[in-house]
């Protein structure tokens, strides 16, 4: 995803079990060569719920992305789902995101 775009937006699924009652799970983000502390690529999440309704299959999240004028390689940084109930399954459970500079060089 382009620095630019400001954030990204994360789509969740139930991969298994029923939703006979709204369900929450747990997303937060991890560092990796993209850092939410000193030069800020984007602002990190501590564990946050997400419900999902009662027979509702998908869901969605957003992080920021911080668009700084550091000419950068691509970077990245995990995104994590945890099932706060053991009756669904949900995920994906880990994703990476990618981010590209603005003008879609390569950084250095």
């Amino acid at each position: 995803m382009l620095e630019t775009a400001g954030s990204v937006t994360l789509n969740v699924s139930v991969i298994s079990g029923r939703l006979e009652r709204p369900v929450q799970v747990s997303y937060f983000t991890v560092d990796g060569s993209a850092t939410s502390t000193g030069a800020i690529d984007f602002t990190s999440v501590s564990p946050t719920p997400l419900t999902f309704d009662m027979n509702r299959l998908f869901n969605t999240f957003t992080i920021s992305i911080n668009n700084d004028a550091i000419l950068e390689n691509p970077e990245f940084f995990f995104a994590r789902l945890r099932s706060l109930d053991s009756s669904v399954d949900v995920g994906p459970e880990n994703a990476t995101v990618t981010i590209l500079e603005e003008d879609g060089d390569d950084g250095m």
